[in-house]
């Protein structure tokens, strides 16, 4: 979207944010708080690539945070990033749908882009036009896995030189960029008057899709993409013989009654 700048916070002993967590469990259980409305991945139906020759025995995994700035509203969000022989490695991004929008016409809301954002969610919502707040819903998810990637890529480039280099072949794509998703989910959404727009995502089913996009490092400054490769594409199942799914909103919240298959978020 033309209209999409986006900017991020890196952390670490690089800053000074308090996003920045070690590979440990305390990570995880920081991720689930930031974000009780993110379904849990299983990974059951997608094939583990953190398990592959050439991963599992390099550095551990490190979780980051950063913020989308979407139509002029800032989105944090944290995802966790694992270095392999391969290439990189990146789980879906967590949104914190809640700390932008729930609160955001409270005493008068002042006329930030975020409340216009959320007017226009609420706008779509008021019409019936679920698909359409749907969407916007997914596109944001879309453009903060893609660039939660390239800019993680790009910060390590600048301050490692050895950090995945071209190797001078055509074309010069030597690694990969692998997210993967493998829960089908829904939205749900809850508007209180006057005070803001609760967001939830609820899983719906499971299933799978890869993707997978050569890279290369060309200097501190140049990432050079290959074409990305969907793979492993896995149809959502909610049989639940197969996986439990309970499709339930969180009380108050009604569905928007869209199932998103896994490669609709990537």
């Amino acid at each position: 979207m033309a209209n999409i700048k986006i900017s991020i916070l890196f952390f670490g002993i690089f800053s000074l944010s308090t996003f920045v967590f070690s590979c440990t469990k305390e990570n995880n259980d920081s991720k689930e708080k930031m974000d009780n409305s993110m379904t849990t991945e299983s990974r059951s139906f997608c094939p583990d690539y953190l398990d592959v020759a050439g991963c599992a025995s390099t550095t551990s995994g490190t979780t980051l945070g950063g913020t989308l700035i979407y139509e002029g509203c800032q989105i944090p969000f944290v995802y966790y990033m694992v270095k392999c022989d391969w290439g990189v490695y990146f789980e879906p991004p967590v949104i914190d749908w809640n700390s932008v929008f729930s609160t955001i016409w409270l005493n008068g809301g002042a006329n930030t882009p975020c409340t216009d954002l959320a007017n226009k969610m609420l706008s779509l919502s008021i019409q019936g036009k679920t698909g359409e707040l749907n969407d916007l819903l997914l596109d944001i998810k879309k453009q903060m896995s893609l660039f939660a990637q390239r800019r993680s890529i790009l910060f390590n480039a600048q301050i490692n030189e050895n950090f995945y280099p071209c190797d001078g072949v055509n074309p010069p794509t030597t690694y990969s960029v692998v997210t993967q998703e493998s829960n089908c989910t829904m939205f749900c959404q809850k508007i209180v008057p006057g005070t803001g727009i609760f967001i939830t995502e609820i899983a719906c089913g499971v299933g799978c899709c890869t993707r997978k996009t050569p890279f290369c490092i060309n200097g501190p400054n140049e990432i050079v993409f290959g074409s990305p490769i969907f793979e492993n594409t896995v149809p959502c199942s909610n049989n639940s013989t197969i996986w439990p799914i309970s499709i339930t909103c969180p009380q108050g919240s009604s569905p928007l009654e869209i199932c998103n298959p896994a490669c609709s978020k990537l």
